[in-house]
């Protein structure tokens, strides 16, 4: 089962361990717009082009399946429902990447393909604002590793670290002075060069529990999609029921049906894998 310490207990090495975090967020964030591309070419292709650009060849597809796969998995496991289809979607791209015989997977520990997703920060009430505050943080997604042992765990340092890392609050910071400052423009040209470096928009949205009646009928599924310059991914559950709703770029991602068909698979061997026993036991250890 993941391992969790208490923040600056003496395991962590206190002040020094945090300074070299800081250190190390302060760097992740000013190399964002000039790092390295993502380099899955089966995935995405920015990292060939001189800059970015939505070119509007996009397709949409979703796939369902019960909420209580991701549930048993967690059970079993110990992880949070967002390592697990981080996981999960890292695990159907590396299949993907296989079928399309990616040269990436020829040096699985030099595949990068990195994400946005939304991270929340709390906000009191505040009158005539409105209450939510985010900010999109990158994130890696575990690609390389060939196991879903593997991948969890990667997933789960990648979030755990972003948790309680300072990138959050350096990024919020940086928008609203920046906008507060005039500097829309300047903001706008950064944000594309790190779109131009990234290959998804994820988010994982836990939705109503139960079923929702609207306009005096019974809301039988609930799904969202946005048309972005990236690709999109979105886990989102509703009344028992979880969907992965993707928006793909097809001149990037040739057989989006097959990435559908990739994911199944690799829900249904997690599934397997997580209920045998010794399984387990191995991530009790």
């Amino acid at each position: 089962r993941p391992k969790r310490r208490a923040r600056g207990s003496s395991k962590d090495g206190g002040f020094g361990k945090m300074l070299n975090s800081l250190i190390k967020d302060l760097k992740t964030v000013a190399n964002l717009s000039n790092g390295p591309f993502d380099n899955c070419s089966s995935i995405n292709i920015n990292h060939q082009k001189p800059a970015l650009e939505h070119n509007g060849k996009r397709i949409r597809l979703d796939f369902d399946f019960q909420l209580d796969d991701i549930q048993s998995i967690k059970r079993s496991t110990g992880y949070t429902i967002n390592d697990i289809v981080v996981a999960l979607f890292a695990g159907a791209v590396r299949r993907y990447m296989a079928c399309m015989k990616d040269k990436a997977l020829e040096n699985p520990d030099e595949i990068k393909m990195s994400g946005l997703a939304p991270f929340a920060q709390p906000r009191g009430t505040r009158p005539g604002q409105v209450q939510n505050k985010m900010v999109f943080v990158h994130f890696a997604f575990p690609v390389g590793p060939a196991t879903m042992k593997e991948r969890l765990e990667k997933a789960h340092q990648e979030f755990d670290h972003l948790k309680r890392s300072m990138q959050v609050p350096l990024l919020s910071f940086l928008s609203e002075a920046g906008t507060k400052l005039g500097l829309e423009a300047a903001l706008a040209a950064e944000n594309t060069k790190i779109w131009h470096r990234t290959s998804w928009v994820f988010s994982n949205v836990p939705g109503p529990r139960e079923t929702m009646i609207v306009f005096g009928k019974e809301m039988t599924s609930f799904k969202p999609f946005y048309c972005n310059v990236l690709h999109q991914a979105i886990f989102f559950s509703y009344a028992g029921t979880m969907s992965l709703g993707l928006v793909l770029d097809t001149d990037s991602i040739k057989k989006p049906k097959l990435l559908i068909q990739c994911f199944k698979e690799e829900l249904e061997a997690a599934k397997k894998e997580t209920s045998v026993d010794d399984y387990k036991q191995g991530f009790s250890e």
